[in-house]
Protein backbone atom coordinates (compact mmCIF):
# COMPACT_ATOMS: atom_id res chain seq x y z
CA UNK A 1 0.00 0.00 0.00
CA UNK A 2 1.12 3.31 -0.93
CA UNK A 3 2.08 5.61 2.42
CA UNK A 4 -0.33 8.58 2.46
CA UNK A 5 2.75 10.56 4.28
CA UNK A 6 6.28 10.68 4.23
CA UNK A 7 9.22 11.31 6.54
CA UNK A 8 12.08 13.95 7.15
CA UNK A 9 14.11 14.17 9.59
CA UNK A 10 16.49 17.16 10.08
CA UNK A 11 19.41 16.26 12.56
CA UNK A 12 22.13 18.84 14.75
CA UNK A 13 24.85 18.47 12.40
CA UNK A 14 22.22 19.85 9.18
CA UNK A 15 22.08 16.74 7.64
CA UNK A 16 18.84 15.18 6.51
CA UNK A 17 17.01 12.37 6.38
CA UNK A 18 14.08 11.73 3.74
CA UNK A 19 11.71 8.86 3.08
CA UNK A 20 11.34 7.98 -0.19
CA UNK A 21 8.18 5.93 -1.56
CA UNK A 22 10.24 2.99 -1.55
CA UNK A 23 11.09 3.29 2.06
CA UNK A 24 14.27 1.54 2.22
CA UNK A 25 17.37 1.87 4.48
CA UNK A 26 20.03 3.36 3.09
CA UNK A 27 22.19 1.72 6.28
CA UNK A 28 20.80 -1.73 5.61
CA UNK A 29 18.47 -2.57 2.24
CA UNK A 30 16.61 -5.18 4.20
CA UNK A 31 14.91 -2.61 6.68
CA UNK A 32 12.94 0.57 6.70
CA UNK A 33 14.14 4.08 6.23
CA UNK A 34 13.24 4.93 9.35
CA UNK A 35 15.94 2.16 10.86
CA UNK A 36 18.51 4.73 9.66
CA UNK A 37 17.02 7.78 11.77
CA UNK A 38 16.75 5.44 14.54
CA UNK A 39 20.56 4.77 14.48
CA UNK A 40 20.72 8.73 15.10
CA UNK A 41 17.78 9.12 17.52
CA UNK A 42 19.94 11.01 20.49
CA UNK A 43 20.76 13.76 17.37
CA UNK A 44 17.03 14.08 15.97
CA UNK A 45 15.97 18.16 15.87
CA UNK A 46 13.10 17.84 13.58
CA UNK A 47 10.83 14.78 12.61
CA UNK A 48 8.23 15.77 10.13
CA UNK A 49 5.36 14.02 7.58
CA UNK A 50 4.56 15.92 4.36
CA UNK A 51 2.36 14.96 1.49
CA UNK A 52 2.28 16.19 -2.19
CA UNK A 53 3.84 20.27 -0.07
CA UNK A 54 4.35 21.27 -3.98
CA UNK A 55 0.42 20.50 -4.68
CA UNK A 56 -1.20 22.15 -0.93
CA UNK A 57 -0.64 19.03 0.76
CA UNK A 58 -0.02 18.90 4.16
CA UNK A 59 3.07 18.94 6.59
CA UNK A 60 3.08 17.85 10.13
CA UNK A 61 6.63 18.06 12.61
CA UNK A 62 7.14 17.77 15.98
CA UNK A 63 10.44 20.02 17.65
CA UNK A 64 12.24 18.08 19.89
CA UNK A 65 14.43 21.52 20.89
CA UNK A 66 11.56 21.98 22.85
CA UNK A 67 8.54 19.62 22.37
CA UNK A 68 6.41 21.85 20.17
CA UNK A 69 4.69 20.82 16.94
CA UNK A 70 4.46 22.55 13.51
CA UNK A 71 1.37 22.19 11.40
CA UNK A 72 2.03 23.89 7.97
CA UNK A 73 4.48 26.01 9.21
CA UNK A 74 2.41 27.26 12.66
CA UNK A 75 4.40 26.22 15.55
CA UNK A 76 2.40 25.70 18.70
CA UNK A 77 2.85 23.62 22.35
CA UNK A 78 0.09 21.18 23.45
CA UNK A 79 -0.06 22.45 27.55
CA UNK A 80 2.24 20.22 29.17
CA UNK A 81 0.16 18.20 31.58
CA UNK A 82 0.38 14.33 32.62
CA UNK A 83 -2.59 12.43 31.74
CA UNK A 84 -2.44 9.78 34.50
CA UNK A 85 -4.96 6.81 34.64
CA UNK A 86 -5.59 6.38 38.00
CA UNK A 87 -8.17 2.90 38.25
CA UNK A 88 -11.45 3.52 40.32
CA UNK A 89 -12.29 0.10 40.30
CA UNK A 90 -11.57 -3.06 38.05
CA UNK A 91 -13.80 -1.97 35.29
CA UNK A 92 -13.59 1.50 35.41
CA UNK A 93 -10.51 4.24 34.81
CA UNK A 94 -10.59 8.35 34.89
CA UNK A 95 -8.04 10.32 33.86
CA UNK A 96 -6.16 12.45 36.33
CA UNK A 97 -4.82 15.77 35.48
CA UNK A 98 -0.86 17.20 36.84
CA UNK A 99 0.35 19.72 34.96
CA UNK A 100 4.27 19.85 35.18
CA UNK A 101 7.27 22.38 34.34
CA UNK A 102 9.57 20.98 31.27
CA UNK A 103 13.62 21.69 32.67
CA UNK A 104 15.35 24.27 30.22
CA UNK A 105 17.62 21.51 29.33
CA UNK A 106 14.18 18.89 29.34
CA UNK A 107 15.33 15.82 27.01
CA UNK A 108 12.88 15.19 24.55
CA UNK A 109 12.31 11.87 22.39
CA UNK A 110 10.74 10.93 19.18
CA UNK A 111 7.32 9.07 18.92
CA UNK A 112 6.37 7.95 15.71
CA UNK A 113 4.18 5.08 14.70
CA UNK A 114 1.51 4.05 12.09
CA UNK A 115 -1.40 2.27 12.90
CA UNK A 116 -2.77 0.28 10.37
CA UNK A 117 -6.79 -0.46 10.16
CA UNK A 118 -8.41 -3.17 7.99
CA UNK A 119 -12.01 -3.20 7.32
CA UNK A 120 -12.37 -6.93 6.56
CA UNK A 121 -15.53 -9.46 5.63
CA UNK A 122 -14.93 -13.01 6.08
CA UNK A 123 -16.42 -15.73 4.53
CA UNK A 124 -16.12 -19.26 4.85
CA UNK A 125 -13.26 -19.96 2.65
CA UNK A 126 -11.96 -16.55 1.73
CA UNK A 127 -11.74 -12.50 3.77
CA UNK A 128 -12.16 -9.74 1.64
CA UNK A 129 -9.89 -6.95 2.70
CA UNK A 130 -12.85 -4.00 1.83
CA UNK A 131 -10.64 -1.00 3.39
CA UNK A 132 -6.60 -0.78 4.84
CA UNK A 133 -6.49 3.20 6.37
CA UNK A 134 -3.07 4.46 8.23
CA UNK A 135 -3.28 6.77 10.93
CA UNK A 136 0.47 8.62 11.56
CA UNK A 137 1.05 9.19 15.25
CA UNK A 138 4.15 11.77 15.94
CA UNK A 139 5.30 13.62 19.06
CA UNK A 140 7.55 13.12 21.86
CA UNK A 141 8.39 11.14 25.23
CA UNK A 142 10.48 12.76 27.90
CA UNK A 143 10.85 12.16 31.73
CA UNK A 144 9.57 14.48 34.50
CA UNK A 145 10.51 13.61 38.33
CA UNK A 146 10.87 9.78 37.04
CA UNK A 147 7.45 9.43 35.40
CA UNK A 148 7.41 9.38 31.59
CA UNK A 149 5.08 11.43 29.82
CA UNK A 150 3.97 11.21 26.07
CA UNK A 151 2.95 13.87 23.81
CA UNK A 152 1.23 12.87 20.54
CA UNK A 153 -0.83 14.42 17.85
CA UNK A 154 -2.78 11.66 15.18
CA UNK A 155 -2.79 11.97 11.59
CA UNK A 156 -5.20 10.08 8.75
Amino acid sequence: MKLSYLFECHFKDGTVIQQNEADVSSVDPGRSAFYDVMQRKDDIVVFGLYTNVTEGGNTYAVDLRDGSFIINGAKFLIPKDIYTPVLTTATEASIQNIPFEAAEDQKYELLFFRRHKHMVVMGQDTADDLSHQIEYHLGWTTKVDGKEIQQTISIS
